[in-house]
Formats: structure tokens, C-alpha cells, sequence
């Protein structure tokens, strides 16, 4: 059950141990497979504070754990993604500040979990290929506007790239630069945007965001020799299995909360 705005300021030992565990465990997951920690992180901290508080508590660290995969994987990245993806993720951003959206928390969490069916629903012969510079655009665009919608986009940028023919090294690296600059906006967004339109303070301290960073790069590091020791084979199927369990789950979440 959501904790209180009250409740969250009363107990917030716990919550930052809550957030520790969370972040570590996260960042492990997206370290491995560069998909499914961010949507369980954005569960977490939606289930914990306000919707605006979590989503830029989500995008500092995830900003910071996508970061800290690119440098890992850097050699890895294929950069003529990078620069067509970056269209798209632009008119992403200004569509939002135009429209000044706010997210539902039960809204939120049923997106999140109608998410990782999106791709593993359409037909095989349909999936689109990252590689090509159309679907880099709208990649660019749905997965920015999903992240800026409801937290978190990865299984729409997992259905872009899981089709392509790409190495799991190449997949990880080049998909966690496209994700750590929607995170980026995500957190100006949410951080700047929408704080000066609702004129409440946040319900943590910035001293918070600064402290994640040793966490998500402890999981990530270690998540990275796993990467490392398994197969193609074995990534692409453990990723489907995780990403549809967890769709499952949260849209499960996003009901009860709608009908709380």
C-alpha cells in the first residue's frame, strides 16, 4: 500500500533503506540485461511517495545507472542510432511542455504494465529495426514520451531493439545512452516543469540523488560481469520472461490502486 506524504517524512530511515536496496538490486537487473530495473525501480518509489517525487528520484538514477553503463560499454555503442533516436526524443520533449502533462498513479502503473506486451504482441514479420534511421526517430519518440508518461519506456525500446540484429553488447550499450538522455528529461521535466506548476517542495533532500550514484554503480558493475558470462540465446529469452512477468504484475497494481 502507497505510503503517506505524512507517513513518508515520519519514517525516513526506512524508506532510504527501502530506497538503497531497491536501487542496488535495480541497477543489478539493468546491468545485466539493460531493461526491467527501471520499471521495477519506478514501482518501488511510485508505491513509496508523491507521482512527481518518484518520477525524479527515478530519473536521477537511472540517469546515473545508464551512464555508468555507457562508460562500461562505450566501444560498444552504435552512435548512428544515437543521432536519429535524438530526433525523435526532441519533439518528445516539447510536446510535453506543451501540453504540461501530469500522470494518475494508478494510470501510471497500468501503463507500465501494458508496456512489455506492446512489442511481443504484434507479428514478427512487423517488428521494427533500430538500425534504420525512421524507426531510430520513432523510437526516439514513443520511448521519450512513454518515459515522460508513466516513469519508465524500456520494453517499447526493448521492442526496437530485440528485433534488430545486434549483439547483446551492442544492444545493452547503445540502448542505455538512448535511455540515460530520457532520463535526463524525465528529471528536468518533473525536477524544474511540473514542480514550479504544483509549487510544493519536494518530499526528499538532494543529498539523496547524490548518494545513489555509489549504489548504481555497484550494481551495474556487477551486473556487467554477468552480461558478460552469458549467452545471446539465454539474454534475449530470460528478457522476455522478465518483461512480461513484470507487465503482469504491475497492471495489476495500477488497478487496485485505481480502484482504492
Amino acid at each position: 500500500m502507497p505510503v503517506s506524504l505524512r507517513g513518508l517524512r515520519q519514517n525516513p530511515m526506512l524508506i532510504a533503506a527501502i530506497l538503497i536496496i531497491a536501487v542496488l538490486i535495480t541497477s543489478f537487473i539493468s546491468g545485466v540485461f539493460g531493461m526491467a530495473g527501471g520499471i521495477i525501480l519506478m514501482w518501488v518509489l511510485g508505491s513509496l511517495m508523491p507521482v512527481r517525487d518518484a518520477f525524479v528520484v527515478h530519473g536521477a538514477s537511472q540517469f546515473f545507472s545508464n551512464a555508468t553503463r555507457v562508460w562500461f560499454l562505450r566501444r560498444y555503442i552504435i552512435w548512428s542510432i544515437v543521432a536519429f533516436y535524438a530526433i525523435g526524443w526532441l519533439l518528445a520533449i516539447v510536446g510535453f511542455y506543451l501540453i504540461n502533462y501530469f500522470p494518475n498513479k494508478g494510470v501510471v502503473f497500468i501503463i507500465l504494465g501494458i508496456l512489455p506486451w506492446i512489442g511481443f504482441a504484434l507479428p514478427r514479420h512487423i517488428q521494427p529495426d533500430i538500425k534504420k534511421p525512421g524507426m531510430a526517430i520513432l523510437c526516439g519518440l514513443l520511448v521519450t514520451a512513454f518515459q515522460l508518461l508513466a516513469g519508465a519506456s524500456g520494453p517499447i525500446l526493448d521492442y526496437f531493439y530485440l528485433s534488430a540484429k545486434l549483439t547483446r553488447h551492442e544492444i545493452v550499450g547503445t540502448k542505455a545512452f538512448t535511455q540515460g538522455i530520457g532520463h535526463l528529461a524525465k528529471l528536468i521535466y518533473y525536477g524544474l516543469v511540473v514542480s514550479a506548476l504544483v509549487e510544493e517542495e519536494l518530499t526528499f533532500s538532494a543529498w539523496w540523488l547524490l548518494a545513489l550514484l555509489p549504489l548504481v554503480w555497484i550494481g551495474t558493475r556487477i551486473g556487467k560481469e554477468f552480461l558478460d558470462r552469458m549467452s545471446d540465446y539465454h539474454f534475449l529469452n530470460i528478457a522476455r520472461w522478465l518483461t512480461r512477468t513484470l507487465g503482469i504484475l504491475l497492471a495489476l497494481q495500477g488497478v487496485l490502486v485505481l480502484l482504492a
